[in-house]
């Protein structure tokens, strides 16, 4: 006859929890939570290197914004205008002075056709003039200025021809070179005694007055003069034509 233990009681319960429990706990359940740890670790990576992402393009958008800003801050000058000479304009030998405007307080360089330095100009509040004495032949000049340690692009080539011409004015007096006190000066030109009009011009060829006749061949106008470095030339009328005589400087003290 063979015999069966029976369990009773708390036994039993026990019994059947730890039965229960073993068949839940498969191998299966040690891989899902593998797997889940995995996730859990790759997703708070991804989403760190999206955080460093975010932190590395801030930084280049406020590199590239300073770096916009700096850029728009730089102005560079433009270059400086030249008033005169005339393009392609015509002088007698002598005095051909280049001139016009600029920055206040600028540096203008006087610079060859091909970039080569030529000199710098004097400048005058935002008017600035290069002296010269040229001898026959043909020029070509541009201008450039550096105004607040920027230098400008270099101007457009101005043009002109230096000729040694005949039958043009000249100036008697003031003489080239001279020194003389402000004030009401005599200025006196010998013209062709056929000439019609004898007009006086500074360099920029602006008009400083018209001479009156006193003799064949000698004209006059008186001008006041305050201080400083004076160019003079004469242009007279003869044949219906301007013809343009030399231009003298001179010096007027106070």
């Amino acid at each position: 006859m063979q015999r069966y233990k029976v369990f009773t009681g708390n036994f039993a319960a026990n019994w059947s929890a730890n039965i229960m429990t073993n068949q839940t706990a498969s191998p299966w359940d040690s891989q899902d939570s593998s797997e889940a740890t995995v996730s859990a670790v790759t997703a708070a990576a991804e989403a760190a290197v999206a955080a460093v992402a975010a932190v590395v393009a801030a930084a280049e958008a406020a590199v590239a914004s300073e770096g916009a800003e700096a850029f728009a801050t730089v102005l560079h000058p433009r270059p400086p205008t030249i008033v005169s000479p005339s393009q392609n304009s015509q002088h007698n030998v002598g005095y051909v002075i280049p001139a016009g405007n600029c920055e206040p307080g600028a540096v203008v360089d006087i610079m060859g056709e091909n970039g080569f330095f030529l000199g710098n100009a004097t400048v005058n509040g935002n008017n600035w003039l290069y002296t010269k004495r040229w001898p026959v032949g043909q020029y070509a000049y541009r201008v450039r200025q550096t105004s607040g340690g920027e230098y400008s692009d270099l101007s457009e080539v101005r043009r002109f021809t230096v000729v040694n011409q005949k039958d043009v004015p000249s100036i008697m007096a003031p003489s080239d070179g001279a020194t003389y006190k402000a004030g009401p000066m005599t200025i006196i030109v010998a013209a062709h005694s056929a000439a019609t009009a004898v007009r006086l011009l500074s360099h920029d060829d602006s008009v400083l007055g018209v001479c009156v006749k006193v003799a064949d061949g000698v004209w006059r106008f008186t001008f006041t003069w305050t201080a400083g470095v004076k160019h003079l030339k004469a242009v007279q009328d003869l044949n219906g034509q301007p013809r343009v005589g030399s231009m003298i400087g001179f010096y007027v003290n106070p």
